[in-house]
């Protein structure tokens, strides 16, 4: 890792790439730390504050879109402000966004919502940039595991933690996810990771057309979206759904959260998988096992404890994907469009906070809850007849 530390090192001098795993990992786990402990605390906040649920997907949306307009910006910022005020820009907003939540105020919710999926873009492009820097193409393949398996530990435990803590104090979930975000702040400025490769001024808007024009960047997109659109589902609408739809206590509920993010622990293992089979074979076997048992839940809606066993079991095959990560992107950009390009792709994340949780909205106003188990359930199915198009050596 001596070259994290090294900001003015050139390419092709200091220490193989492989050895800076641990920095770029620590980095995304302590980000992951800091979101993981309000994934449960969020939604029921914003329910208890809009009364809802439908309500609540629309306040997402309303969020979503200041963080979408925000990526596609960044490439034009890169060029003009340097790589690490952007992250502590992002690490700035992720410790204000917390802090806004908890006010419970309607106004100071979305702002507090907006902040942090503007600071979620802000880092996460941002290290995808150092990765794409300084991890070798060869090594993507294990990285994106390994980066899942040590954040896995924080999606496990978040879920459980904040419950418990708002139990001692509605607001200390928040303060410890500020705190968090300090922490992430202090171990960049310490880490100091190097720039590698010039940015070049242009907008994401800009560079669509060239994302658009290239099938392996579209197709890359387009998976990570419907795998995105899966969480979202389950980070939006699954307390909620486990609390109102299924009537467990909100401990009881937050448990079962932590075991569907204890998948993550798995992902090393379906990244090794994936290795020996194949990543494209991998992808079909999660995006249609994910889609089979998430229709499955719209059937099976009681017992209560029959349907949370369903929606941890698509938690784990829905973790499948993940141990793909999105190696199907990172593989196929071109170093000279790396920055332009990697915006452009990030947006999927933006995307699918903004377009399902419109979609759930609408439909949650005309059906039951067991309707976005069968939209998204056949989306994933739906993922099967692209993966094919995925070259068989990846």
């Amino acid at each position: 890792m001596r070259w994290l530390h090294l900001p003015n090192l050139e390419p092709g001098e200091g220490v193989p790439a492989r050895s800076g795993f641990m920095g770029f990992i620590t980095l995304f786990a302590l980000s992951i730390t800091a979101r993981s402990l309000l994934l449960t605390v969020t939604p029921l906040q914003a329910f208890a504050t809009l009364g809802s649920e439908e309500l609540v997907n629309l306040v997402y949306v309303s969020s979503s879109v200041a963080s979408l307009l925000l990526t596609l910006s960044l490439p034009a910022l890169y060029a003009k402000i340097p790589r690490g005020f952007i992250f502590l820009m992002g690490s700035g907003l992720m410790m204000l966004a917390p802090l806004l939540i908890s006010i419970g105020h309607p106004l100071a919710l979305i702002i507090g919502l907006a902040a942090q999926l503007c600071s979620v873009a802000l880092i996460e492009i941002t290290l995808n940039l150092y990765v794409l820097d300084h991890v070798e193409r060869k090594n993507l393949s294990r990285f994106e595991p390994t980066r899942m398996a040590f954040s896995a530990t924080a999606w496990t435990a978040g879920p459980w933690l904040g419950i418990k803590s708002a139990e001692l104090q509605p607001e200390l979930p928040f303060y410890i996810s500020a705190g968090a975000a300090v922490v992430l702040t202090l171990a960049f400025l310490w880490l100091r990771p190097s720039v590698r490769a010039r940015a070049v001024g242009a907008s994401a808007l800009a560079s669509l057309g060239s994302f658009v024009r290239q099938p392996r960047l579209r197709l890359a997109w387009v998976l990570a979206f419907a795998r995105s659109t899966w969480w979202v589902l389950f980070f939006v609408n699954g307390q909620i759904y486990l609390v109102e739809e299924l009537g467990f206590d909100d401990s009881t509920a937050a448990a079962l959260s932590s075991l569907v993010m204890a998948a993550t622990f798995l992902v090393p293992l379906w990244g090794w998988i994936g290795r020996r089979i194949g990543m494209r074979r991998l992808l079909w076997i999660g995006y249609g096992l994910s889609g089979v048992v998430t229709l499955s839940l719209a059937v099976f809606a009681h017992p209560a404890w029959l349907a949370a066993a369903l929606l941890v079991l698509a938690g784990v095959v829905t973790s499948l994907i993940d141990g793909a990560g999105n190696v199907p992107f990172l593989r196929a950009v071109k170093p000279s469009q790396r920055s332009r390009m990697t915006a452009v792709f990030m947006t999927y994340r933006d995307a699918s906070q903004l377009i399902p949780p419109a979609l759930f909205s609408g439909l949650l106003a005309l059906f039951s809850f067991g309707a976005l188990f069968v939209a998204v359930g056949a989306l994933m199915l739906g993922m099967t007849a692209l993966v094919r198009h995925i070259p068989r050596r990846m």
